[in-house]
C-alpha cells in the first residue's frame, strides 16, 4: 500500500515540476542566456581594454625612446 502512495506522490511531484517548467521555463532559459552573454561581454571588454592599454603603453615607450635620442648628451 505504501508503494501506491509513493507512486502517487512521485506523480504529483512530477506534475508540479512540469507545471513550473511550463510556466517559468522560458524565463529560466532567458536568464541563463543573459548571464552567458554578460560574461562573454565582460571578457570581450577586458580584452579590448587590455589591448588598448598595451597599445598606448607601446606608443608611449616609442615616444620616450625618440625623445631620449633627441636629448643633449650632457644632460
Amino acid at each position: 500500500m505504501t508503494d501506491f502512495f509513493r507512486e502517487v506522490d512521485e506523480d504529483l511531484r512530477r506534475e508540479r515540476y512540469a507545471r513550473l517548467w511550463d510556466r517559468y521555463g522560458l524565463y529560466a532559459i532567458g536568464i541563463v542566456v543573459a548571464i552567458a552573454l554578460l560574461a562573454g561581454g565582460i571578457v570581450v571588454w577586458n580584452n579590448y581594454r587590455d589591448n588598448s592599454l598595451k597599445s598606448a603603453s607601446e606608443g608611449f615607450e616609442a615616444l620616450e625612446a625618440d625623445t631620449q635620442d633627441l636629448a643633449p648628451a650632457d644632460a
